[in-house]
């Protein structure tokens, strides 16, 4: 009983007798390998009187009629839906089947009850994917309202319509910003968060194909700000005219220098998380963003941190001191300043910094890096595998040697 991508196949619910010991006669809907179950309340009393091969009941005429009155209207309720091009779903003829109303969501509305209900009662989201997701559905809300598709249904999102998306994101003009408009990899991040959306929209059966399924993100290498050794030492010798926040700052900063470590993970690095094997300082955590465990050696420069704040560590119990992301970003302007750093400095230039500056440009091998940094995968560690002036020279005078 196959047609096209619909298959339909009777069977008996034998994990136990249902009513009155008899078994019950369930019928499998399946489209697109999407399935749901129905009960067609058709009982028999023992299970040998099926015949699993033809679908019917041995020697019942009745139940037998029934079964193929519930076929044919299924594939009718198929033909149908197909007719006036709706989403085909094993979930929309199972409603349809049964007298009920498939709610027609507009994509406004999935987003909201999806990020409701979803996404951020997910104990497992990560607070970042969680705001990219919010401002995913705040841009989108913005690009609906302006070309007037406010009340356009999930089935109705074709590839234009993401095009349309694609082209307002990239104008969209930002405030209280250095540049104008997003970034095109700001722009990707949030294709990629509406994608999953619609990936979301297929598992619950309300449309049958991803209108991102023909759509090219397009992917362009965004600038990782480092900062070279001579930066990193005018930033570390600065006496930052004494003030003791500042400084604690820049601790902040230099310890993820130094390790590689995601404002978010430092943080929460508590005294428990260090241990000493005998010969070096390691420091195991959980990274917020990825889930995964992570074993790092502690270098010298930043166990020089680490021992600095030991009492601080017996009180609170915390390895750094506690200041937020935008107050320890607030300081770092200043501290740039201060040392006559003409590039933006946050504190995620840490990490960047790390990447180049401290590990690659000191010859430690790009699968190396990629382990310290906590990432997934090496493609990721090599954005930051360009050639530097120092790695250049550095390559060139051990060239000198040898050809001497």
């Amino acid at each position: 009983m196959r047609i096209d991508s619909l298959s339909l196949k009777y069977y008996l619910n034998s994990s136990s007798s249902l009513k009155n010991g008899q078994y019950a006669i369930f019928l499998r809907v399946m489209v697109n390998r999407k399935k749901v179950e129905i009960s067609t309340r058709q009982y028999i009393d023992q299970a040998t009187e099926w015949d699993g091969k033809s679908q019917r009941v041995n020697g019942n005429n009745f139940i037998n009629s029934r079964l193929g009155e519930i076929e044919a209207e299924i594939k009718s309720i198929y033909y149908e839906l197909k007719h006036c091009k709706k989403p085909i779903t094993a979930f929309a003829i199972k409603h349809q089947f049964l007298g009920r109303d498939v709610t027609i969501l507009t994509l406004h509305e999935y987003f909201e009850k999806t990020l409701n209900e979803r996404i951020e009662t997910n104990k497992e989201s990560a607070f970042s994917t969680i705001q990219n997701y919010r401002t995913t559905y705040m841009h989108l809300k913005k690009f609906l309202i302006n070309f007037n598709l406010r009340n356009i249904s999930l089935s109705d999102v074709n590839e234009s319509v993401i095009r349309k998306f694609d082209i307002f994101l990239m104008e969209t003009k930002l405030i209280n910003s250095k540049v104008n408009t997003l970034s095109r990899a700001s722009v990707n991040k949030y294709h990629k968060k509406l994608r999953a959306l619609f990936s979301m929209a297929i598992e619950d059966g309300l449309i049958t194909n991803n209108p991102y399924r023909k759509f090219r993100i397009k992917n362009q290498e965004s600038a990782r700000t480092y900062l070279t050794k001579a930066e990193l030492n005018r930033i570390e010798e600065h006496d930052l005219g004494g003030n003791q926040s500042l400084k604690r700052a820049r601790d902040k900063f230099l310890f993820s220098v130094y390790t590689g470590m995601r404002f978010t993970d430092a943080d929460n690095l508590m005294d428990e998380n260090v241990e000493y094997d005998g010969k070096k300082y390691w420091i195991n955590f959980t990274q917020q963003k990825t889930k995964e465990p992570q074993r790092i050696p502690m270098l010298e420069k930043a166990k020089l941190i680490y021992d600095k704040y030991e009492f601080e560590r017996l009180v609170s119990g915390y390895v750094l001191p506690r200041l937020s992301n935008q107050k320890v970003n607030a300081y770092l302007k200043t501290i740039a300043d201060l040392a006559e750093i003409k590039k933006p400095l946050t504190h995620h230039v840490a990490r960047h910094t790390s990447a180049t500056t401290i590990f690659l440009s000191n010859g430690v091998p790009l699968e190396v890096v990629s382990k310290q940094l906590g990432h997934s995968s090496i493609k990721t560690t090599e954005v930051y595998a360009k050639i530097t002036n120092s790695m250049l020279s550095n390559a060139v005078d051990k060239l000198d040697k040898i050809l001497k």
